[in-house]
């Protein structure tokens, strides 16, 4: 088994990733959702740490941030802002992808932000 193989053994996620295409209609040009890529995914969840300091200095409190990472084949390229709906066990959510995409020999990851909207 190869190390790509070993990985996408791995993805127990759906994901449909929507770019924005040009349609004109009338000589009118807008926006319209295009798929991109359909296929096998995986959703990983980590928290990143880190202090700040809120008014005076002597207060300082802990702050974390929660990191959406998307694994998926690297085949594709994901631009930034594309729309990006995942299910993973049993649950759909809906993200934007939220910069460039690192791409590896075997895979590609790439971080999200959760979207309430999409516009």
């Amino acid at each position: 088994m190869s190390i790509r193989e070993a990985l996408e053994s791995l993805y127990i996620g759906e994901c449909v990733i929507y770019g924005k295409e040009d349609v004109v209609e009338d000589g009118i040009t807008r926006q319209t959702d295009m798929v991109l890529y359909e296929g096998k995914c995986r959703l990983s969840y980590n928290k990143k740490y880190g202090s700040g300091h809120e008014g005076l200095q002597s207060e300082t409190f802990a702050k974390s941030e929660q990191v959406i990472r998307l694994f998926l084949s690297n085949d594709l390229i994901v631009p930034e802002g594309s729309r990006v709906v995942v299910r993973q066990n049993n649950v759909e959510r809906e993200y934007r992808a939220s910069g460039k995409a690192a791409v590896y020999t075997d895979h590609q990851e790439v971080v999200l932000t959760a979207a309430d909207k999409y516009s």
